[in-house]
């Protein structure tokens, strides 16, 4: 007999004095099943942790790929179980008379809940910025929930999509904190054919700042040709400032790569210009993602 059965059982016949004819009854009988109380407390002991990995999980940096890298998020999350690790610790821009040069190590730590459900903590990391009042810290960290909605149905031109929401706290150095900002996403995925993929992300944004306090709408965009088996192509550009990759309120286009590197590595780097004077003259970034 399961010991804690066993407890149990003693505290019945404890108070069994207690009880009226028909309780006792009662209560012989469900003592007499011992085994339905044994079976039920062994499954207890067998309930699965709240983390964990699917049985046929195998590390794989392609499926469904860095978010990292160009500007917008991917429609798709990790399978259940899974984790990416991905930082671009070579981030630079140049600076005008509204936005200041600096250098950040942006990172993004991925967490497959579901196959369908991916908790996400990202942030600009390591953050320095150039000139006078340049200052340095630890930029605020940001929570991030990424759903998977449905997958697509080019034959009717119906894209795959997900839904991401994330809110961007005070945890980090105070001078380079903006406040709490919620954000709303919808990240889009166009495969035109197996080579060529569209990609396309909205965003609903509380943006905070000495000289704004309102909601903002974003849009990213990227056009992504696979060129060999480990070799992508990209162009891409935003409105208002990508995911996670903040680089002010303007207007921005630029290319990139991704190079595998192996099952679990993935090499990313791209050369970006902006097109209006909210936006960093020029910036780029060299980063790796790893799956675990």
């Amino acid at each position: 007999m399961h010991p804690a059965a066993r407890i149990i059982a003693i505290s019945a016949v404890l108070a069994a004095p207690s009880l009226g004819r028909s309780q006792q009854q009662e209560l012989t009988a469900v003592l007499a099943d011992d085994a339905t109380a044994t079976e039920w407390l062994q499954n207890q002991d067998e309930e699965l942790p709240l983390f964990v990995a699917a049985d046929d999980y195998t590390p794989d940096i392609t499926r469904p790929g860095p978010d990292l890298g160009d500007f917008p998020n991917s429609a798709f999350t990790l399978p259940r179980g899974g984790i990416y690790i991905e930082q671009a610790p070579f981030t630079l821009q140049t600076g005008n008379r509204q936005v200041a040069a600096g250098y950040t190590w942006p990172f993004l730590l991925r967490f497959g809940l579901t196959d369908d459900v991916e908790f996400r903590v990202f942030g600009n990391g390591l953050t320095s910025t150039f000139g006078t009042g340049g200052t340095t810290g630890f930029a605020p960290l940001a929570l991030d929930l990424k759903v998977h909605l449905w997958n697509d149905r080019m034959e009717v031109w119906r894209p795959a999509a997900s839904l991401e929401v994330f809110v961007l706290t005070t945890w980090g150095a105070r001078n380079l904190s903006g406040g709490t900002q919620p954000s709303l996403n919808l990240n889009l995925d166009f495969p035109l054919s197996e080579a060529t993929n569209i990609e396309m992300t909205f965003s609903y944004t509380g943006v905070q700042a000495a000289d704004l306090n309102a909601n903002q709408f974003s849009y990213q965009w990227a056009v992504e040709q696979q060129v060999t088996e480990r070799f992508q192509v990209f162009v891409h550009g935003f409105y208002s400032g990508p995911i996670p990759f903040e680089s002010g309120s303007g207007v921005v286009i630029g290319i990139g790569y991704f190079y595998q590197l192996s099952d679990r590595w993935m090499a990313f780097n791209s050369y970006n210009a902006g097109l209006t004077s909210a936006a960093p003259p020029f910036s780029t970034q060299f980063g790796v993602a790893v799956a675990l």
